[in-house]
Formats: structure tokens, sequence, C-alpha cells
């Protein structure tokens, strides 16, 4: 195989991002939108993405934007996964760093079984935080109960 022919081979990335916090929630939807725009402007096809989620960072990141600089706790993380040709990947990290909301990502190229476990992955924390989530509901819902029964 030459250069030209691993270059138009068709890979599968995966990025993880950072948007700033400062977007307000719904927002985020149109943040999201504009990410998968840039990605599908270079000719790539989202396969998974996993929504951004407020997230308190390990360390504050400095970021200088419109001449000052901002100091940033915690971010929006999420996750896109999708296939482009190799020699496309480039356009699309180019414009990913220019983006307004960017503050900090990871572009790395994986292999199909790698992306198969990781969405395996997300998909059994997701269910998870449900059930924890369910669980404290119940469990709401019976102090509800034993503070109307005392309260009678």
């Amino acid at each position: 195989m030459t250069k030209a022919d691993s270059d138009s081979v068709v890979a599968l990335y995966d990025l993880g991002y950072h948007l700033v916090d400062t977007i307000a929630e719904d927002a985020l939807e149109a943040e999201l939108a504009s990410l998968k725009k840039i990605i599908s402007s270079g000719s790539g096809e989202v396969v998974f993405e996993r929504n951004p989620h407020n997230f308190a960072l390990a360390y504050p990141i400095t970021r200088m934007r419109k001449g000052a600089k901002d100091v940033f706790y915690s971010s929006y993380f999420g996750t896109i996964v999708f296939e482009v040709a190799r020699d496309g990947v480039g356009a699309i990290e180019k414009a990913l760093r220019a983006h307004p909301s960017m503050l900090r990502f990871m572009l790395i190229e994986t292999s199909r079984a790698a992306g198969e476990e990781a969405v395996k992955i997300v998909i059994k924390e997701e269910e998870k935080a449900k059930k924890v989530l369910d669980e404290a509901a119940l469990v709401d819902e019976a102090i509800e109960k034993t503070v109307e029964a005392l309260a009678v």
C-alpha cells in the first residue's frame, strides 16, 4: 500500500473534548451540533456520541480568550467517535482548535474493537447511573410516605 493509498483509507477516530463551562445548559445541543458539523464538513461520519456533561477539572486550565486570561475549574466533557479518511482528519483538527468554545480536546485514531468496547463501557456506566437514580427516587418516596404517616 502506498502513502497515497493509506491516506485515503477510512479510519475510526475518538474525540474527547472539554467545552468551556460558560455555555448555558440550553445551548449545549447547539455546541454539540457545531462539533458534528465540523466533522461532517471534513467528510466525517459520526458513529457514536456521548453528550457533554458538567465535569469538575482535576486542576484549573488557563486559556486566553478575547485578549483576557480566563481560568476554568470545570468544563463540559463529551465524546464523539467518527469515521473519516486519514487525509481529512487534519482539517477537522484545525477547525476544532479554532472552535471558540473548545477548552481542550484529544483526537486519537482507534480500532473498531476498541471503539465498540468504549461504547459498551459508556452504556454500562449510564445504566448504573440510572439504577442509582431510580433507587434514590424510591428512597425519597419511602421517606415522603413515612413523613406523611407521622404527620397524621
